[in-house]
């Protein structure tokens, strides 16, 4: 990521809600703007690329899962300061559901990505972890379905 006079620098990326049993899978960030945050599997939509494709795609390389089916939920939008100026974050995010996994199986095909994979209580809205704005939105988002689920 290259900055030209402090300008900012738009970034539109998809993220993926694996929920199992009640609890929301999450990565440490290892860099970018969100370093040692917990955030969403996801990322960077490459040239050529659909969103879903980049999905299935980002999803392989943070955590081994291969995705079998998804629905959209919606987007976020954020702004932080990263190394000397703007970060314009716009991030899809996706419901998606996996072939069947352990969670003991979880690896990174691309190890520069994570540095390791935390399972967020979902019931749990308050949390001494440091959260992306995604994954607060994963989380509100998860939350609903199951507050939905009981009814």
């Amino acid at each position: 990521m290259r900055w030209q006079d402090n300008k900012a620098i738009d970034y539109h990326g998809v993220y993926a809600l694996v929920i199992d049993r009640g609890c929301l899978l999450t990565l440490r960030k290892k860099r970018g703007p969100y370093v040692g945050m917990l955030d969403l599997p996801g990322g960077g939509i490459e040239k050529d690329e659909s969103e879903v494709e980049a999905l299935e795609r980002e999803l392989k390389e943070e955590t081994g899962l291969v995705m079998t089916g998804y629905h959209y939920l919606g987007e976020q939008l954020h702004t932080v300061f990263f190394e000397g100026g703007l970060f314009r974050h716009e991030a899809k995010l996706y419901r998606v559901k996996t072939e069947v996994f352990d969670r003991e199986d979880l690896h990174a095909t691309d190890p520069e990505e994570a540095s390791e994979w935390v399972w967020l209580p979902i019931e749990e809205a308050q949390t001494k972890e440091v959260l992306t704005f995604i994954t607060k939105a994963g989380l509100a988002y998860a939350q609903a379905e199951q507050l939905l689920r009981r009814k």
